[in-house]
């Protein structure tokens, strides 16, 4: 199992290791990184930023239980990041991309599908709570 991270809102590495992220190729992954004492991590790029994207548009970081050792996890990790850039998103699909994976987008159109309409949802909920609080 690995974690897949899409968005980056706080800096888990030191700053000179934090700076080369932006500088990896599509499909490469920088080396693992231990945050705590049971897991590994690594940053990997799934796509390209394309002439608007940010630096870091395309990057998604890799998380890792510790316990296989590292040897594995760092196998591990190499076949993923070079597996999936063909997920990647397309950005005239889904403006998440192309971090957002494409069986992700995917799956999240069938739920929304099945689940039917999120206004209608919002809106069943509103009149739920304004019954509950009026009786």
């Amino acid at each position: 199992m690995v974690g897949y991270v899409k968005s980056h809102h706080r800096r888990i590495l030191p700053p000179d290791d934090h700076a080369r992220i932006p500088r990896l190729e599509v499909g490469e992954r920088t080396p693992l990184y231990t945050t705590s004492t049971d897991r590994y991590t690594c940053y990997i790029r799934v796509g390209n930023p394309g002439p608007v994207g940010s630096p870091w548009t395309g990057i998604a970081r890799l998380e890792f239980a510790a316990e296989p050792g590292l040897d594995e996890v760092a196998a591990r990790a190499s076949a993923i990041a070079a597996a999936l850039p063909r997920f990647a998103g397309a950005a005239h699909r889904d403006p998440r991309a192309p971090v957002n994976l494409t069986p992700v987008k995917n799956l999240e159109t069938h739920l929304s599908r099945c689940m039917g309409r999120a206004e209608m949802a919002t809106r069943a909920a509103r009149e739920a709570v304004h019954l509950r609080s009026a009786s």
